[in-house]
């Protein structure tokens, strides 16, 4: 950390409020961003302009700690009371707080003074610290939203879905099913699918990963599941086949996250990534993520939110996998949104919502719930021996 750096921008700040009260309106620093004296100083500072809307260097000369001529010295640098350069100086202090507070954090989990959740708890609070940015709507950017298919999720298998769905960067998708419906196994094929294009982070929080590793392989190779762990027993042709799915899988960039998590821990796995290139986070199921919660609707609504809030505070785009009610396997007809699991929330967070459906003309995609384009299914075969999905062709 380059501390010249970090306290010419504490006391640049300083200075500005000091000349330009005003510039308090448009602050969101608060005495813990500062060290040393400035802390004393602006925490001086804060606390009589929150009572009085302005500030005289002779009311905060009885504050403990206050250092005049330290404010003085800061107060006497020519400044200018431009706000976007005072939210430049404020982003810098804020920066330089994150990384000392990281940093302080880092080492507390280290010396054991702190458990994991009270780290990722902090770093959470941390991480989204920042200052609000607003920009200009010219016509570049207006013309750019209509040359957005950078921005759109491509599909290599899967087409149909692909033209249905409009999958954005950035969305929070909900993929529902009963229990044994397949939808863990179709969530196993949009990570082999997608994972040709973009980087994975796959949260697999029901499955043994012994479970999860034959599925992918026998998708892959299309032998049967159960016959993927009698490798031994292989005849050399099938070794190959084998051998190919595990080289391609391996080739791919895919990460697999296979013990329980809080929603905070999933902050944190999501925010490690660099963010320069975009990444599929695939969630399998959003009913097993940790919550402090009160109860099931609480913790559903929480963490429902906290998704949607990741999916557009980083470069991600979040697919969760989510439980029907009890109710809803003795319904007949087309699935609906009210079959959610505490679905309240579920349904306002989520962009789109895609039901894994099984009836008596056999197996849909049923997309209920579509922000950005029209609702509708698709037909699809589903083979459970080998756990491929493929759509029906109109």
């Amino acid at each position: 950390m380059n501390t010249s750096s970090m306290i010419e921008a504490q006391a640049t700040a300083i200075g500005m409020l000091s000349v330009y009260n005003e510039l308090f309106a448009v602050s969101i620093l608060e005495p813990e961003h500062f060290v040393g004296p400035y802390q004393n100083i602006f925490k001086a500072m804060l606390d009589y302009y929150k009572k009085n809307g302005f500030i005289t260097i002779e009311a905060l000369l009885d504050y403990p700690g206050f250092d005049i001529d330290l404010y003085a010295r800061c107060s006497d640098i020519p400044y200018s009371g431009d706000i976007k350069n005072f939210k430049r100086i404020q982003r810098v202090v804020i920066d330089k707080f994150k990384e000392r507070k990281i940093v302080e954090i880092s080492d507390k989990l280290k010396e054991h003074s702190i458990s994991l959740d009270e780290y990722n708890a902090v770093y959470q609070k941390v991480c989204t610290l920042d200052t609000a940015e607003s920009y200009k709507l010219d016509s570049e950017k207006l013309l750019e939203s209509c040359r957005d298919d950078k921005k759109s999720i491509y599909f290599k298998k899967y087409q149909q879905l692909g033209s249905l769905l409009r999958l954005k960067e950035n969305d929070f998708m909900v993929i529902a099913g009963a229990t044994g419906s397949g939808k863990s196994g179709f969530a196993l094929n949009l990570l082999n699918d997608l994972s040709w294009r973009y980087d994975c982070l796959y949260f697999n929080l029901e499955m043994v990963p012994q479970e999860l590793h034959q599925r992918l392989i026998s998708i892959n190779c299309g032998l049967d599941q159960n016959y993927i762990a009698s490798y031994k027993r292989m005849s050399e042709i099938e070794v190959n086949d084998v051998n190919r799915a595990v080289n391609s899988i391996a080739q791919r960039s895919i990460e697999v996250v296979d013990k329980s998590q809080s929603i905070d821990s999933i902050r944190s796995m999501v925010a490690s990534h660099d963010g320069k290139r975009h990444i599929i986070v695939i969630i399998d199921h959003i009913g097993l993520i940790g919550s402090r919660a009160r109860n099931s609707y609480e913790r559903m609504t929480e963490i429902a939110k906290e998704l949607r809030k990741i999916s557009l505070d980083y470069n991600c785009t979040i697919i969760g996998l989510c439980q029907l009610n009890r109710d809803a396997t003795k319904t007949s007809g087309k699935p609906k949104l009210s079959m959610l699991r505490d679905s309240g929330e579920i349904e306002q967070s989520a962009s789109k919502i895609l039901f894994v459906w099984q009836d008596d003309d056999g197996y849909s995609l049923v997309l209920e719930k579509n922000r950005s384009g029209p609702t509708g299914y698709i037909p699809i075969t589903y083979n459970k021996n080998n756990q491929v999905i493929s759509e029906v062709r109109p």
